[in-house]
């Protein structure tokens, strides 16, 4: 939660340093409004949350080595302290050898300092990481803006202050529920054949050290499960243990799995790679599976069905897979794919035990949310066509969206897929570079956890008979729900299609505000209720 600042400071004749709340997108263009322009950047979180904040430089005249620092270890009043180290700093950038892009605020780099031209802004990233065992209250310490004091020799790195503001971090009193508890099942699609063209290629980032820094990446981005691209097979034989050009061995990468924890206990992985196999295949990886505890793996066959052509294999498949299955009951497999249209969904959908449904349906989420419960489907979702800038509209998808819709599953396209429209990653050489949608889709399943530790509240109120408490949270599951209008998202998903001079993914920087009447505000406001209300219940006994 970024709570609202303090009052404001008097203006630099040169540069404005101002405080707007990471989910109002931003260029380089953007000015500061007067009630941004203050002296405190207020964060709250409960311990083990991650929590965003920026912080915005904006210069008159050209400035060079632009920096932010932690001046120290954030304090609290008695006498507590959090390390600095939980702070962390990036500036957002465009990346712009990456993106091509000039003026567009997507990666979340590291840097030593930027140089500000003229009459521009840049934005700094501060990413606190509660730790787990903060005691709640309020700490603080200092931010500086500044820049080297020369250009050579100590002078480089001696600082000279633009700015100060206060950080403060309000540890919260509450233990939220972690994702895994959730029972939902966030993911990112991820196919490691697209790391061959990231820098360094195949050698240096389809290996199991940088994967398992994927598979890191993910749990502490909120993941719960994940897709695993895998070809297990030599001259048509199977072969688990045998990696491929550009994807792992099946089994090295279900014990990363295991090792990073990503997979919630009782979530399914997702296998896309069966429907390439037959019998043999999936008697070999299905003995494995109960030989080592595996999690579910639930096979991929078809990817989008919609076209003749593609349903035609779908339906040679599932004769194969379902006479098999028939006769291996034991192994108790399902299987699943992307359905990417309504057309999709009518033709074929009835194949499928779990749907993985496209956002942007022509019925709308509420169409396919009502299909799926006709066909009594277990239903997730995926959006194939968000560029990673638009921090609203993931944390939106991940949280709220996810909980007033009750679907089981959300997920993007794609974790990282080479090029800059729809990864939410950078596949840097030392790790994975996130980017403004990546942090925001975190927050989301924040929102989500949130809810769902209320729920647990007001059940507790619920079995202690007091009605008034149970009433006052599910008060604020109604404002929760009034937040979210149904098929709004999938609009702005298809409203983007037809913007001029462009078609497919490049669209995707321009989609619109899925609730464009909702204040900023109104995310923080909504924890902060959530905060109250299990206070009340836990004091109530």
């Amino acid at each position: 939660m970024l709570a609202a600042a303090a009052a404001p400071a008097a203006l630099s004749a040169d540069t404005v340093v101002f405080v707007s709340h990471y989910l109002e997108r931003g260029t380089m263009r953007t000015e500061p409004r007067p009630e941004q322009i203050v002296d405190v950047v207020r964060m709250a979180a409960a311990p083990g949350e991650y929590e965003p904040a920026t912080v915005s430089i904006r210069a008159s005249k050209p400035l060079e080595g632009v920096r932010l620092e932690i001046a120290g270890a954030l304090k609290g009043e008695e006498g507590q302290s959090i390390p600095a180290d939980a702070l962390t700093v990036r500036l957002v950038d465009p990346l712009q050898a990456w993106t091509k892009q000039k003026d567009l605020e997507q990666l979340l780099i590291r840097s030593d300092g930027v140089d500000i031209p003229a009459d521009t802004t840049r934005r700094f990233w501060i990413t606190a990481k509660v730790p787990a065992d903060a005691a709640p209250g309020t700490y603080r310490t200092t931010l500086v803006v500044g820049r080297p004091s020369g250009k050579l020799g100590p002078d480089l790195m001696r600082l000279q202050t633009i700015r100060k503001l206060t950080l403060e971090l309000e540890v919260l009193p509450i233990a939220l529920a972690t994702a895994a508890e959730t029972g939902m099942a966030f993911f990112m699609y991820n196919n490691t054949a697209y790391y061959a063209k990231g820098p360094g290629g195949a050698e240096a980032l389809i290996t199991e050290d940088y994967q398992t820094r994927v598979f890191e990446d993910m749990r502490e981005h909120g993941m719960t499960t994940a897709t695993v691209y895998l070809y297990p097979d030599v001259d048509g034989k199977p072969a688990l243990d045998q990696r491929r050009e550009n994807h792992l061995s099946m089994t090295a990468t279900m014990r990363m799995l295991d090792q990073t924890r990503l997979v919630a206990p009782g979530l399914p992985v997702i296998w896309l790679g069966a429907g390439a196999y037959g019998p043999e295949h999936w008697t070999a990886v299905s003995r494995a599976r109960q030989e080592h505890g595996w999690p579910e793996l639930i096979y991929y066959a078809v990817d989008e069905p919609e076209e003749e052509d593609r349903n035609v294999r779908v339906r040679a498949f599932m004769r194969r897979f379902n006479k098999y299955r028939a006769n291996h009951r034991d192994f108790g497999l399902r299987v699943t794919t992307a359905l990417g249209s309504s057309r999709g969904i009518q033709t074929v959908g009835h194949f499928y035990d779990l749907w993985i449904a496209c956002m942007g349906q022509r019925i709308g989420e509420s169409g396919v949310i009502s299909d799926a419960k006709m066909h009594d489907k277990e239903l997730w979702t995926y959006d194939c066509m968000a560029a990673p800038v638009n921090a609203e509209m993931d944390r939106y998808y991940f949280g709220l969206w996810a909980w007033v819709s009750g679907v089981r599953g959300c997920s993007h396209w794609a974790y990282y897929d080479a090029g800059p429209q729809l990864s939410y990653v950078h596949a840097g050489p030392d790790g994975p570079v996130p980017t403004v949608g990546w942090e925001a889709v975190r927050e989301g399943i924040d929102d989500y956890r949130y809810l769902f530790t209320l729920r647990r509240w007001q059940q507790k109120a619920a079995e202690a008979g007091r009605a008034d408490l149970v009433e006052a949270a599910e008060q604020v599951f109604a404002r929760a729900r009034s937040m979210v209008t149904m098929d709004s998202y999938g609009r702005c998903f298809l409203s983007v299609r037809g913007v001029e001079g462009e078609a497919g993914p490049a669209t995707a920087y321009h989609r619109p505000r899925p609730e464009p009447q909702l204040q900023i505000e109104a995310w923080d406001e909504l924890r902060q209720s959530v905060v109250e209300r299990i206070q009340e219940i836990a004091e109530a006994g």
